[in-house]
């Protein structure tokens, strides 16, 4: 008897079933589909199938066919199973990425297991597989957990990252769009009047503020230039709000850094909006509180 495992995954995996449906394979096949919709002749299709009894097809199988999940290739090894092995590929929208295609190189190349891709044949693998002694599986093997280990840490930083970088994209957008179209607000008229006469004439004005109450120059350089740019100035903030959301969610547990980042976003938006438009929408607030923050975190 022949087991076809294909998780539980929500994308479909119509592939590795039809690569099972046009083989020469005469043996009994059980399927556990998951989500993967299919009608076969010569194989018995199940969606989902009861751990219990998923060990004991496993134990009665000759042979185990799986997608390159970690668990589906790990349980049978365990039992000293014959495993092939088919990755998911984020081209075929069979997942979302290929982290599945690096694993299942991974095993083959640790010698566990024979892998089935788009350059060979089933039907050709289970006539090797017959002959194929696969390397004893060992839990508490250290270098190949390791290996593995480094794999998946790979796999989470490549799909974090591309996390990441949607969501900076999205915030700055939506900072963008927030800061170009809000009316100046506060005392920016005024600070977008001093702001539209030269350079020497800001350096002039902000040395007089300095010099009489307010004790800052930097920031009151910013805020008389970047208050008579707007646009400019909404470009600028709105990447210091990605920084200021990056950096501020690396200070907590870095554990989940994806969660991290979502609850630090939402904090912002639930902030009172009295506070909101000071930190970031009133332009000489923003200058003082979030970015300094910002540079602060950085």
């Amino acid at each position: 008897m022949i087991l076809v495992t294909l998780g539980t995954q929500k994308e479909q995996f119509t592939r590795l079933l039809d690569y099972i449906e046009n083989s020469k394979i005469k043996d009994e096949i059980i399927v556990q589909a998951g989500h993967t919709k299919y009608k076969s002749k010569k194989m018995k299709i199940f969606d989902f199938i009861p751990y219990e009894e998923m060990n004991e097809y496993i134990e009665k199988a000759d042979l185990i066919i799986t997608h390159a999940g970690t668990g589906s290739v790990l349980m049978p090894l365990k039992k000293d199973k014959k495993v092939i092995v088919c990755a998911r590929l984020e081209k075929y929208k069979e997942h979302v990425d290929d982290h599945q295609k690096e694993l299942a190189e991974l095993f083959k190349e640790e010698g566990y297991v024979l892998e089935l891709d788009e350059n060979n044949n089933l039907d050709d693998l289970v006539k090797q597989i017959k002959k194929f002694k696969p390397k004893k599986y060992k839990s508490n093997s250290v270098g190949f957990k390791q290996k593995l280990k480094e794999e998946i840490n790979c796999v989470a930083n490549t799909n974090n990252k591309k996390f990441f970088m949607i969501t900076a994209i999205i915030i700055f957008l939506a900072f963008l769009l927030l800061f170009c179209f809000i009316p100046l607000t506060g005392d920016d008229w005024q600070n977008y009047g001093n702001g539209t006469f030269s350079v020497f004439s800001i350096l002039r004005r902000t040395m007089k503020y300095y010099l009489g109450w307010e004790g800052r120059i930097g920031s009151r350089i910013l805020i008389f230039s970047l208050t008579s740019n707007k646009f400019l100035w909404s470009i600028l903030s709105a990447i210091s709000s990605v920084i200021l959301i990056y950096f501020g969610s690396k200070i907590v547990n870095k554990k989940n850094k994806v969660f991290n980042v979502m609850s630090l976003l939402l904090l912002i938006l639930l902030m009172n909006y009295t506070t909101f438009v000071q930190c970031f929408l009133w332009i000489a607030g923003n200058i003082t509180y979030a970015v300094s923050t910002m540079l602060f975190l950085v």
